[in-house]
């Protein structure tokens, strides 16, 4: 009667394997990186962290972009002040490590703006947010984890 018990009990585990695998395996096609993918904007203010669930999304879409060097991603950090609005937008280049240009819009109120390019040597992850190293004059740019 074990015997019995064991032939049926084998298939039911087998099965569930199985299913599991072709569920995992439509994850990973499910949630790959597509060429020229706007990963969204993370804004702050000042220097407080970004509230907005949704920035979490858009800083690991950008940094699994970077990771697969997928060309053309983007991702914008806005970041406003008193008197100071800034918009920098990264977009992934081509190169080994992987590219990251740069471009920051800033306009100081009333009426002063000033554009600026640049390239960031790498990115890493620090304390959950997404560090770009060595960005041309503005140095190291963070970007912080949205609050929980």
């Amino acid at each position: 009667m074990s015997l019995t018990i064991r032939r049926s009990w084998l298939p039911i585990v087998t099965l569930p394997i199985a299913v599991l695998g072709a569920e995992c395996s439509a994850q990973v096609t499910s949630t790959s990186v597509q060429t020229n993918q706007n990963c969204g904007t993370v804004s702050v203010i000042a220097q407080d962290r970004p509230t907005d669930p949704a920035a979490l999304n858009a800083e690991k879409c950008f940094q699994s972009a970077y990771t697969a060097c997928v060309l053309n991603t983007t991702l914008t950090f806005d970041v406003g002040g008193t008197d100071l609005v800034s918009e920098t937008t990264f977009t992934l280049q081509k190169g080994a490590p992987c590219g990251i240009s740069g471009v920051t819009q800033t306009t100081i109120v009333p009426a002063r703006q000033a554009t600026t390019s640049f390239t960031c040597t790498r990115l890493i992850e620090k304390d959950g947010g997404l560090l770009f190293l060595a960005c041309g004059k503005a140095g190291d740019i963070f970007i912080p984890p949205p609050r929980h």
